[in-house]
């Protein structure tokens, strides 16, 4: 068994010591500085960081049949605070989410006067001769006078 392996494994079983101890332990020999760079490097090691993956998902699924049977226990206590919680876990995950539906409102309102205020000072600010107001479209004010009254007649289509 390597160094390596060995210090995996007490990293493990002892994760409350730090990692130069934890190399210590596992074997190597060498100066405290020495011990101190290495564990460094092995915890930056992709082998060492995978074998701690390894390690981790087989320990969490050994917590699976603890973890269903508490979940049971809750589901089972309708007065549990986390009875709705569970059984909403439970059927999101049987593939029945809840359906949540979210309606907004947008109202966009545009001040002309602001809105040619800001035009000008960006046209300041950039040095360009040009009367902002020239930008945007002026509006429609319709006079008496233009107005045209005419007679029509309707006509049926052939």
């Amino acid at each position: 068994m390597t160094d390596e392996t060995r210090f995996v494994e007490i990293m493990q079983t002892h994760a409350s010591i730090g990692q130069a101890r934890a190399l210590r332990i596992a074997g190597h020999k060498g100066s405290d500085m020495a011990v101190t760079k290495a564990a460094f490097r092995l915890m930056r090691d992709a082998t060492v960081l995978e074998a701690f993956r390894e390690a981790a998902v087989a320990h969490v699924s050994g917590m699976v049949p603890r973890a269903v049977k508490a979940l049971d226990d809750i589901i089972n206590d309708p007065k549990s605070r986390h009875h709705y919680k569970a059984l909403d876990g439970v059927l999101s995950r049987a593939g029945l989410p809840e359906i949540k539906e979210h309606k907004t409102t947008v109202v966009h309102k545009v001040d002309r006067k602001e809105l040619v205020a800001s035009i000008a000072t960006m046209v300041e600010r950039l040095g360009i001769a040009l009367d902002p107001s020239r930008l945007l479209p002026q509006p429609v004010v319709v006079q008496e006078g233009d107005i045209i009254e005419a007679e029509y007649a309707e006509r049926e289509e052939c």
